[in-house]
């Protein structure tokens, strides 16, 4: 029954009730722990169910489970409406290089190295950066360290490959 005002709940808010697929879970653990682990539980709840799904899920993630009592701690419903994926792309004018500046790097021999330094919006996609570099955003930097280089993909993703020996 509490299944049941969940999902009353859930479908409620969903942007279209009809189309939401319901997925339902319970948050178990081991008698006497302080945490917990989500497994999934059936639209008629099975209780034996969801004790081997907890004594499954437990093994793989600490390599044991053990023949205690299972408490259920919270149970969940969530109500998922399926969308068009949006389409992500970057459109980075490319001229990003900005200027250098000296940077250190562990386990480089010399004490510091010119870097180059590229604004991270305008690198186009497609362009490679061979580090060392400076990639900078307003909310982030990455470096890519000598030996390594930083490829951006269509959607604006760095693919960062470690090259050489180091």
């Amino acid at each position: 029954s509490v299944y049941d005002d969940l999902v009353a709940g859930v479908l409620a808010d969903a942007s279209d009730e009809d189309a939401a697929r319901v997925e339902r879970a319970a948050d178990c653990r081991y008698a006497g722990q302080s945490f917990e682990l989500t497994v999934p539980a059936d639209e008629a709840f099975d209780a034996d169910a969801v004790v081997e799904r907890f004594h499954q899920a437990h093994e793989r993630a600490y390599g044991y489970a053990l023949d205690e009592s299972i408490e259920v701690v919270n149970l969940r419903a969530t109500a998922t409406v399926p969308g068009t994926e949006p389409t992500v792309r970057h459109d980075g004018p490319g001229d990003a290089l900005v200027g250098t500046r000296e940077a250190h790097f562990p386990g480089v021999d010399t004490e510091s190295q010119e870097t180059a330094v590229y604004d991270r919006d305008r690198l186009a996609a497609g362009a490679t950066v061979s580090g060392p570099a400076v990639l900078e955003q307003a909310e982030s930097t990455t470096v890519v360290p000598p030996t390594w280089t930083g490829e951006i993909l269509a959607d604006g993703t760095l693919v960062m490959t470690r090259g050489g020996d180091n």
